[in-house]
């Protein structure tokens, strides 16, 4: 994993604070939440396009698509904050999807034509061997980095 460190001083009104160092990643992954905290339920849908919910879980082997941010540098480069174009971005990094301690195949990691940029689309499929339903936690892994916060998808 690459981090960098830079120095910075903060100046308002013409009095400075004293310089302090702030750590930099290439990669910061994080989920959108339906509570927008960052934490707990997914934004997702479930593969017929309903969102996944306690009342609306998904099936082992299905399909899912998760919504998530902070994959770093894309192919083409995109410029956060507009709108994307008619054309994907694809991540450069390494992405893997951990579904409560098991690895998770996925076919899809890029932004979508005319979502903002910095919006990541994942295609998940729900691991057909997990042992539990309800709540499952959900671990995003970009360039060896992950998520930070606990979050989970609702699986049947």
């Amino acid at each position: 994993m690459i981090r960098f460190e830079r120095q910075r001083q903060v100046t308002v009104g013409g009095q400075s604070a004293p310089p302090f160092t702030v750590n930099v990643s290439p990669t910061a992954p994080g989920f959108f939440t339906i509570d927008l905290s960052g934490k707990n339920a997914i934004v997702a849908m479930n593969t017929d396009g309903s969102v996944n919910t306690a009342a609306n879980p998904a099936a082992r082997g299905s399909w899912i698509t998760l919504f998530a941010t902070g994959e770093g540098v894309t192919l083409p480069a995109d410029t956060d904050g507009i709108v994307e174009a008619n054309n994907s971005r694809i991540p450069i990094a390494p992405i893997g999807i951990v579904m409560s301690g098991v690895g998770s195949t996925f076919r899809m990691a890029a932004s979508w034509p005319l979502d903002v940029s910095g919006v990541l689309q994942l295609s998940v499929m729900v691991p057909p061997n997990l042992n539990m339903a309800g709540p499952v936690g959900v671990v995003l892994v970009v360039n060896d980095v992950t998520t930070t916060q606990p979050t989970f998808i609702y699986v049947k």
